[in-house]
């Protein structure tokens, strides 16, 4: 008979294996992946090859329920749900180069579950929110066209203080909780989790915070 610590050990080892999806191959096969540098990035940059369109809104495959105002992201379901770590609830940073702007937003979704989809462990569709603030001076073109005008850049990083403040959940490339204490990779000071919303998010988020309240 296996000692309680050994049987411990194995059970748990079960339960993340069962809860891995295997109808897809996992993204996340690298040795850094489940790693994040000391600013709270990840090491992987990826860059867009399909079209970056919008999703509709609803319950995505992470059991999310998204609007067109949430900041989430659909990726491919190596990176989600087949993914070694499963990538629900990661965040990433999107840069799109023809603009400059940078956005976050958190993986509520997968996409590209479809015979023949060329949509990679690169690419990602998003809420229509990150896909206007991406999109920038040319929003409502890309609405127009339901994409975007070029290639993204993205990584993963850990969530951002006004995902925090936001109340989104929220986990580490290791698969572990984070919880919403520390810097994140802007260097922006992260006090728990709240429920704000517009300006009380700037209040909360922005380099003058330097302690959080007691």
């Amino acid at each position: 008979m296996l000692p309680n610590f050994l049987l411990h050990a194995l059970l748990l080892a079960t339960a993340a294996l069962a809860a891995r999806d295997p109808s897809y191959p996992a993204c996340d096969t690298n040795a850094n992946d489940h790693k994040m540098t000391k600013t709270g990035t990840g090491y992987s940059w990826y860059t867009t090859d399909d079209p970056v369109e919008y999703v509709a809104p609803g319950t995505g495959s992470c059991a999310y329920t998204y609007t067109d105002q949430s900041l989430v992201a659909c990726l491919n379901p190596g990176q989600v749900n087949s993914a070694i770590v499963n990538g629900c609830h990661k965040w990433i940073e999107l840069t799109n180069p023809a603009n400059g702007i940078v956005a976050q937003a958190m993986v509520g979704d997968a996409c590209g579950a479809v015979p023949n989809s060329t949509f990679g462990c690169n690419d990602v569709y998003l809420s229509k929110e990150v896909f206007v603030e991406l999109a920038g001076d040319d929003s409502s073109t890309a609405l127009q066209k339901g994409r975007l005008s070029g290639d993204l850049q993205w990584r993963f990083i850990i969530e951002p203080c006004k995902g925090c403040a936001m109340g989104y959940p929220g986990i580490f490339l290791n698969g572990t909780t984070d919880p919403c204490t520390g810097h994140d990779s802007h260097g922006l000071l992260r006090c728990g989790r709240s429920n704000l919303s517009g300006q009380d998010v700037n209040k909360v988020c922005n380099a003058n915070v330097q302690t959080c309240p007691k």
